[in-house]
């Protein structure tokens, strides 16, 4: 027998509290786990990126949780446990993925900031690299002369935009999915706790 959507909304209002708690666990996880690349920030400093992420990681939980409220019965039991462990693997794959392109898509310019680099030189990145081969991304926001100063500038001189660009969305991309990935696999290990 099925639960009628209107009841299936009714429980699910019942448990917003727990829906907001879940997703209060859930951000400070995230927060402790996947450290936010250093884009999407607005020139008053304030970060998109984070807040964007909460409110998904808010409208995947809304939904996961009417899923709960459906399937809540011992014979869905065995999915839960699988839908754990497949979301589990993707968190763990996704975090050392995420923080392998963090190490290699960022580098911290002589004023200590960490930025997001390209990955195709300006003619002057490239005339940097021709003269000293085996300069790391650091050396070359730290040698690059930017008038207006800043590592994020260096990084302008160095790399086209639009690699810089490509690879902030990258990073971004990975770092919101690792937050759903995890919301996932933490909501359906509850469930498996709950049937």
């Amino acid at each position: 027998m099925t639960t009628p959507p209107a009841d299936i909304w009714q429980k699910v209002t019942v448990r917003w509290k727990d829906i907001a708690r879940v997703v209060a666990i859930v951000a400070t996880v995230v927060g402790s786990i996947f450290i936010p690349p250093p884009a999407y920030m607005t020139d008053s400093g304030e970060g998109t990126l984070v807040p964007f992420t909460r409110y998904s990681v808010a409208i995947a939980t809304a939904l996961l949780t009417v899923g709960m409220v459906r399937w809540n019965r011992r014979e869905h039991l065995r999915y839960w446990i699988a839908a754990t462990v497949v979301a589990f693997t993707l968190v763990a794959a996704s975090y050392f993925i995420y923080n392998d392109r963090r190490d290699h898509l960022t580098a911290v310019g002589a004023d200590g900031v960490r930025v997001v680099i390209g990955s195709e030189y300006t003619p002057v990145g490239h005339a940097y690299i021709e003269h000293h081969p085996d300069a790391r991304p650091d050396d070359l926001l730290s040698d690059a002369p930017c008038p207006a100063g800043g590592s994020a500038c260096s990084a302008t001189l160095v790399w086209t935009a639009a690699s810089i660009a490509s690879n902030k969305r990258l990073l971004g991309l990975l770092f919101v999915a690792g937050a759903l990935l995890l919301d996932a696999a933490l909501l359906s290990a509850v469930q498996c706790t709950l049937i």
